[in-house]
């Protein structure tokens, strides 16, 4: 399981190592991380990635299949965040939906724009032709 686990990760361009408990209070220290040190008890793992939000769905789905893996904590920009906050992390859309959305939302006025000038060309192209025909004829 733990191999599959960490094939995901990978996969998503997420770093993950399991540390120990000292070594990684000590750097939490020196980042300014703080209220790491009331869940570093037991095993602890660490995983790093740009991309937040995939790492979180990753391994909250891992964690709701497999017992064995609890989480504990996270940090988001250098602020600590708890276990609820790191599952709401996981409902949010993958950062390539958000960016499609966000872009999709810019897009939509400007489309739109070009439709009304679209319809007002075409009625123009219209009334030209009835002129043209009345005239010919």
């Amino acid at each position: 399981d733990d191999t599959q686990l960490r094939r995901e990760l990978r996969a998503a361009g997420v770093e993950y190592a399991v540390i120990k408990n000292t070594m990684l209070s000590r750097a939490a220290a020196d980042a300014g991380l703080e209220g790491l040190d009331n869940v570093l008890k037991g095993t602890t793992a660490l995983a790093l990635s740009s991309d937040h939000v995939a790492a979180a769905k990753i391994l909250s789905g891992f964690a709701e299949k497999n017992k064995a893996l609890e989480i504990k904590a996270g940090f988001v920009e250098g602020k600590v965040i708890d276990v609820g906050e790191v599952k709401e992390l996981a409902k949010m859309p993958p950062k390539e939906v958000l960016v499609a959305k966000a872009l999709g939302g810019l897009n939509a006025p400007i489309s739109g724009f070009v439709c009304v000038l679209n319809a007002n060309l075409r009625g123009l192209a219209v009334a030209l032709n009835a002129i043209a025909e009345k005239q010919g004829a």
